[in-house]
């Protein structure tokens, strides 16, 4: 069994933020199970940190009012200060996965710039930025990843072939890529530090689905994660560890870079979720993004905007149970009433006034449409479909029960039809 370093720092950045902050900065650390947690206060939406070499800065991606359209590779100073872009490109596209050289002078990054899906470089001194890769690698742009070598002069990308995957080898000096393997799945790699051999995500196996490339050979053996099937690896600077992310959650895992046990580091005390795992610049630390817990005093709300995305109205505070809008609202025909899902002690069908805000909880169930003539609304209960009037009097099953239960009900606009999905069917049933 190893165990876990007690010094290490976990610097998380938000995912979202519930309140502005009056500045930028890290908290004060909260420490759970010897472990230091610290979260990145900020009003506006950063993921993905990760340290320089030196440690002097931090890059990140800045989400402009959460548009991933106008996601952009950022930096700034250790302790939160002189944040700037790197990229500055006013076509809509988005970036991911920000890696810095070994040596500290370029970032990699990921882009859909263009629709191709691609690997981009960028000097930290300035300059435009640089296209490494010569083909669209065949996945989403969070479906590929750069890992520099360490000798700065290289980088191996995932890519998706006809047949098979690959792990291809661009040189910044130019030219075609090395393939260097080639196999049914090859997800996102990282470089260790010895530059003998590259870990990446594939087919499962007995102990994880991480696999390991030795460079010299060409052959690539099962990585000993202890069972735990993760993914987005980050070798800690020193060589001594590796850190990836693993569902449920994600969480954050650590685990000898020999392979071994894994042990989980995020709390699920202060976060639901943590991903993009990176390692600080003296393997003390891991920086990564974070989904918070609703902190207390965060409230739910019910609201509506025009299509202009002015007019916001908040129509309803829906907090005080607990509760929580769940599933797409439906409008009523005369537009008066928005039918919702609320979960509290228990998860009910409920309507909010338009004109007023107000909210009344109709019966138990989930997923909601109104009828064409707005008397009557439609739900999922006990993985049957049933309906109620609006006073939510003598609720009644249209359906038995389904095995795989049902989902996203919708009223057909004659009042004759409700459509709904049950597993990977679409159904329609007679009103």
């Amino acid at each position: 069994m190893y165990l876990l370093p007690l010094h290490i720092i976990l610097l998380s950045f938000l995912a979202f933020s519930a309140a502005p902050c009056p500045a930028d900065s890290f908290s004060e650390p909260v420490t759970h199970n010897e472990i230091h947690f610290t979260k990145f206060q900020t009003d506006e939406l950063h993921q993905e940190p990760i340290a320089s070499p030196d440690g002097r800065l931090i890059a990140y991606m800045h989400v402009e009012e959460q548009d991933l359209g106008r996601r952009r590779l950022w930096v700034m100073e250790r302790d939160g200060q002189n944040p700037r872009p790197l990229v500055v490109e006013p076509r809509h596209h988005f970036q991911a996965y920000p890696q810095w050289s070994p040596d500290g002078e370029h970032i990699a990054y990921t882009s859909n710039l263009g629709g191709e899906t691609a690997i981009w470089t960028v000097r930290l001194a300035g300059g435009p930025p640089r296209k490494i890769t010569d083909r669209h690698l065949g996945t989403s742009a969070f479906g590929s990843m750069a890992a520099w070598a360490p000798d700065s002069q290289s980088l191996a990308v995932n890519a998706a072939g006809v047949e098979e995957q690959q792990l291809l080898r661009y040189h910044m000096s130019g030219g075609l890529p090395d393939t260097l393997y080639q196999a049914k799945s090859i997800g996102l790699p990282a470089w260790a530090p010895d530059q003998e051999r590259i870990l990446f995500g594939g087919e499962p196996h007995q102990s994880g689905r991480t696999w390991s490339l030795d460079l010299a050979a060409g052959t690539a053996e099962p990585f000993d994660s202890g069972g735990v099937a993760g993914g987005y690896l980050s070798f800690s600077p020193d060589g001594a560890w590796v850190a990836f992310q693993a569902d449920p959650g994600p969480h954050i895992y650590m685990i000898p870079a020999t392979g071994g046990t894994a042990v989980q580091v995020t709390d699920e005390a202060l976060v639901s979720g943590a991903r993009t795992v990176a390692w600080d610049h003296d393997s003390q630390a891991l920086l990564f993004s974070a989904h918070p817990l609703y902190p207390p005093g965060f409230r739910a709300h019910l609201a509506m905007a025009d299509t202009t995305g002015e007019n916001f109205t908040i129509l309803a505070d829906i907090s005080e149970s607990g509760n929580a809008p769940w599933q797409p609202p439906s409008w009523s025909p005369d537009e008066r009433l928005i039918a919702f899902t609320s979960i509290g002690e228990d998860t009910t069908i409920a309507v909010a006034s338009t004109e007023g805000g107000e909210v009344r909880h109709l019966t138990r169930g989930s997923g909601q449409t109104f009828s064409s003539d707005g008397t009557e609304i439609a739900f999922t209960h006990e993985k049957a479909l049933w309906a109620t009037n609006l006073a939510g009097e003598d609720p009644y099953p249209i359906t038995l029960a389904l095995p795989d239960g049902i989902v996203f009900p919708q009223w057909s606009p004659d009042g004759e039809w409700i459509s709904f999905r049950s597993g990977q069917t679409l159904w329609k049933v007679s009103s």
